[in-house]
Formats: C-alpha cells, sequence, structure tokens
C-alpha cells in the first residue's frame, strides 16, 4: 500500500527542485563540476536525492534517470529524469511497471554557444508539451526543462508565446551569462 502524498509534500518537492537548481547547481557550476548534459543530471539526482532523502523514503518515492517504461513505453519519449511515488506491493516482473504516481518529469540540456543549441532546447519544450497532452502521467505531476546555455541571451524566457499548456504545470529552471559575463542561474514558473 502507497502512502498517500499530502501536497505540503509536493509543494517541498518542488520548492527543493527550484532550491537545488539556483544554489546547489549553479555552485557545482561555479566550481567548475559540470561538463556536459550527463554530470548536469547526475548533479540534480544527488543534490535533489540528498535534499530530499528521507521524505522521499517516507512515500516511496524514487527519482530514475533516462526513464522509458511504464506510460512512457511504446511512447517514443524517454525522459531524462522522473520522480515518481513507487508501490513496494505491486506483483510486477519489472520495477519500472510498479509506478503508483508521476510526480515530476525533468527534461534536461547542456550547451555551449553554438547555432544550432536553441533548436536543440526547443526540442525539449515539444517533448515536455507533449507528454502533458498525450501521456496522461496525473493532475499532480509537475514538468521542468532545465538548460544550461552557454551563450549570451540575458535571462530569455524560452516559453514567450502562447503557453496555456503550460500554466500550472510546467517551470523553466534556465541558466545562461548575463550582462556581466557571469553564468546566471533562474527560475520562471508558468
Amino acid at each position: 500500500m502507497c502512502p498517500k502524498i499530502p501536497k505540503k509534500v509536493l509543494d517541498e518537492i518542488h520548492n527543493t527542485i527550484k532550491y537545488v537548481w539556483e544554489y546547489d547547481i549553479k555552485y557545482d557550476y561555479d566550481k567548475n563540476m559540470l561538463l556536459k548534459e550527463d554530470t548536469l543530471k547526475n548533479s540534480l539526482y544527488f543534490h535533489i536525492r540528498t535534499r530530499l532523502g528521507s521524505l522521499l523514503e517516507k512515500y516511496n518515492i524514487m527519482i530514475f534517470t533516462e526513464f522509458n517504461t511504464d506510460k512512457f513505453r511504446h511512447s517514443g519519449f524517454r525522459a531524462d529524469m522522473v520522480i515518481a511515488q513507487m508501490n513496494l506491493d505491486k506483483k510486477e516482473k519489472f520495477w519500472g511497471d510498479c509506478v503508483e504516481k508521476f510526480i515530476s518529469v525533468i527534461e534536461i540540456k547542456f550547451k555551449g554557444d553554438f547555432k544550432t543549441a536553441p533548436d536543440i532546447i526547443y526540442e525539449d519544450y515539444k517533448k515536455t508539451k507533449e507528454y502533458i497532452k498525450s501521456l496522461d502521467l496525473g493532475d499532480n505531476c509537475h514538468y521542468y526543462v532545465a538548460t544550461i546555455w552557454e551563450c549570451y541571451p540575458d535571462s530569455k524566457w524560452w516559453l514567450d508565446k502562447e503557453t496555456k499548456w503550460a500554466k500550472g504545470n510546467l517551470t523553466e529552471l534556465n541558466a545562461d551569462f548575463n550582462s556581466k559575463n557571469e553564468m546566471s542561474f533562474y527560475v520562471k514558473e508558468h
């Protein structure tokens, strides 16, 4: 039996993800601990799990990377990171089929300053939009697009146009160089 996850716990997970982005990931970046997307993904995983350890354990919540099972199976999608409540009593042959509830889906990009980066980053937004529209991951699932782009857009928001699909569902975790030539980490909720 899975324990019911109170809204305050979902809020704590959400606030922790934002905090990790603005402080822990920024620290790791500033200390040259991040190199490309995989180390960024590892760092996010480490900091979220470290900060939420006992809470995750209490509610049977797990963090998985490169997730392509359960509702993602046969969809053509693989999420960079998923936070999900697992049913420890479910008798499935494969652990990935024991998801009780999806809590968060995170798409991650780390790109240098080159011309194709925006198109690749926008692909994660299109992918996230499809998750929201077609995968039915539950009303309380929250989506994130985490992007470090080593360029100078000076705090560009990726979704400036029609974003009704993102309202209440999506948080942008962005980082790019500001006008002082410093990497700036910031959050925008839709």
